[in-house]
């Protein structure tokens, strides 16, 4: 099974959202306008289907590893 990690830009309120996707947020730091930059391990296939469709509303960068 592929996983990735990286990082990924919303906003504070997205919180919620990662997790409801079952991303868990390692750390993140607060960005430029009220964007904060969230870190993320452990991003499955399914979940990557999942985070598709807020593109726009959050920005990722997220790189293969296994």
């Amino acid at each position: 099974m592929k996983k990735w990690k990286g990082w990924i830009i919303g906003t504070e309120e997205d919180r919620p959202l990662l997790k409801k996707l079952g991303i868990t947020v390692t750390k993140s730091k607060s960005e430029i306008e009220g964007k904060v930059e969230f870190d993320v391990n452990e991003v499955t296939e399914e979940m990557l289907g999942k985070l598709d469709p807020y593109w726009g509303r959050l920005i990722w960068g997220l790189e293969e590893y296994i």
